[in-house]
């Protein structure tokens, strides 16, 4: 039942985080990350938990998408970098993130 409700929790953020950074509203969009980490942090402590964080790069919501793939990066680091790719192509501020994220990973500057 808490798993569960991790996983709903994190998704919740994530969309959270997205509809304020399309709205420009950064303050709940950093709100939202710090509720969407404090439920990463839960998800990474089981194998359960990371399997379900990358199975969450095919949900249907791209912010989700984003931020699985990002926190999947250490764990399927090939099927994360091309979700990443993909989204970089979508225009406006998710493209940014994910594209901003590739290039971090690639400078190694990205710790997830």
């Amino acid at each position: 039942m808490v798993f569960r409700r991790s996983v709903e929790m994190y998704i919740d953020a994530c969309q959270q985080q997205g509809q304020a950074w399309e709205k420009g509203d950064y303050q709940s969009a950093n709100e939202c990350n710090k509720l969407k980490v404090m439920h990463l942090h839960k998800l990474k402590r089981s194998e359960k938990g990371i399997k379900a964080l990358v199975s969450l790069m095919d949900h249907d919501d791209p912010y989700v998408k984003l931020s699985a793939a990002v926190h999947s990066l250490p764990y399927e680091e090939t099927r994360a970098l091309k979700n990443l790719q993909y989204l970089q192509g979508i225009t406006g501020i998710l493209g940014f993130h994910a594209e901003t994220a590739l290039k971090e990973w690639k400078k190694g500057n990205l710790k997830v």
